[in-house]
């Protein structure tokens, strides 16, 4: 679950779909998506579909200018060699959107959350720890070795989606990143139970909006702080071995992968115009 429930309850953008279908159709996705956790009522429906309303005109206003200059800085950066310094830059801006959506939705979905009945916060729990339960269980019923391919797997399908075809140098690559990685199951699965918690707590304890609004950022921009020590720890050495490999999965580009993968970032950078504009 963790930030992955409060997206569909706040906004979510799904992987996999265009930005203009995902804004098109954001007023049936957002309630559909919300409606595997909770049963709203009308008038709770109502409100949830002016948060949404609300929330797209601000984003189209403050969020999408930033994100076609991003592709456009993204896409001259492509160009020079990128070294891992180069790659953090670029990773750090990716999450600065995002903290910057949800910073914006916090003070919006309070009076939301606070309008949801104790039968209604119930449902949620129970939807959101049957979910963790069986993620749990998933990962917990893999070896080292199955997780490490089923990381491979993941890793090669969406590079693939992105550049094309992948050379047996850049499939070693993957798995060279995968094998070389520190593992954290145990410090993850202590990580989301804090984090459970705190999302438990914050819906019983909704009336409170400062301790709400405290918490939600917790959940949805500070949730490091839910994170041990040595989770920090390997987290950060993990990141490290990420920037590396993406630069070095850079460098080993054909022209023809760079060139698809430029195309893919000038569509999107369209879609982004396009929806700045379709007001």
């Amino acid at each position: 679950m963790q930030r992955g429930l409060i997206v569909a309850i706040l906004l979510i953008f799904l992987a996999g779909c265009s930005a203009r279908f995902v804004y098109n159709w954001m007023d049936w996705i957002v309630p559909w998506e919300v409606d595997d956790y909770v049963d709203l009522s009308r008038d709770q429906t109502k409100a949830l579909d002016q948060l949404i309303e609300s929330t797209l005109a601000w984003h189209r206003v403050n969020e999408l200018p930033q994100y076609v200059q991003h592709i456009d800085d993204l896409e001259a950066a492509l160009e020079q060699p990128m070294t891992p310094e180069r790659v953090q830059s670029q990773l750090d801006r990716f999450e600065e959107h995002w903290n910057r959506l949800y910073q914006h939705l916090v003070p919006d979905v309070i009076p939301a959350l606070q309008d949801l009945t104790d039968e209604q916060v119930q449902q949620i729990i129970d939807t959101a720890q049957d979910e963790e339960d069986e993620l749990r269980q998933e990962y917990q019923d893999l070896t080292i070795d199955e997780r490490i391919e089923k990381s491979n797997k993941s890793m090669k399908k969406g590079m693939k989606k992105r550049i094309g075809r992948l050379s047996e140098q850049q499939q070693q690559l993957i798995e060279q990143f995968n094998d070389s990685r520190h593992r954290s199951l145990k410090e993850w699965f202590s990580y989301r139970d804090r984090y459970m918690q705190l999302l438990i707590l914050g819906l019983t304890e909704r009336a409170d909006s400062e301790k709400l609004a405290q918490r939600l950022r917790l959940l949805l921009i500070d949730y490091d702080e839910l994170k041990s020590l040595e989770h920090k720890k390997i987290l950060d050495f993990n990141r490290q071995l990420l920037v590396v490999y993406l630069a070095d999965m850079h460098s080993s580009l054909s022209n023809k992968q760079l060139k698809r993968l430029v195309e893919d970032l000038d569509s999107l950078r369209e879609d982004f115009i396009y929806l700045q504009r379709a007001q």
